[in-house]
């Protein structure tokens, strides 16, 4: 143990405990400070994750609405073609029939059930 001063000045022990006192003081205030310098970097990282995901949701959004009239527009594409594609089966079979063919004589011709060749006459009709 640190000798003591009888002349009133501070003892040596307690210049050491000050010394000692501080310096844990100052490690405590910079642990303090690293921990919110940490918390504040972790709350700018969780607004750039954030910022992150609204601009990825809306891109998506968008997505699905492309996707969407990009559907549409090629359900009235395949619309327009199924209707070029039955005019032209009526013109065939109305060809066919006008030449006194049957539907049994179609059918056999074409390799389908008579039924499918009736179907077509009355769906193009």
């Amino acid at each position: 143990m640190a000798a003591r001063s009888r002349c009133g000045t501070l003892a040596l022990d307690t210049v050491a405990y000050t010394e000692s006192t501080r310096k844990k003081r100052a490690e405590a205030r910079e642990a303090a400070s690293a921990v919110r310098r940490q918390r504040l970097e972790d709350e700018r990282a969780n607004y750039r994750a954030l910022r992150a995901f609204l601009d990825a949701k809306y891109r998506l959004a968008k997505v699905d609405i492309w996707l969407d009239t990009r559907v549409t527009e090629l359900h009235a594409q395949a619309d327009a073609r199924r209707t070029a594609h039955r005019l032209a089966v009526a013109n065939a079979l109305a060809d066919m029939t006008a030449r006194g063919m049957t539907v049994n004589e179609i059918a056999r011709m074409a390799g389908i059930e008579p039924e499918v060749v009736q179907n077509f006459l009355e769906r193009t009709a």
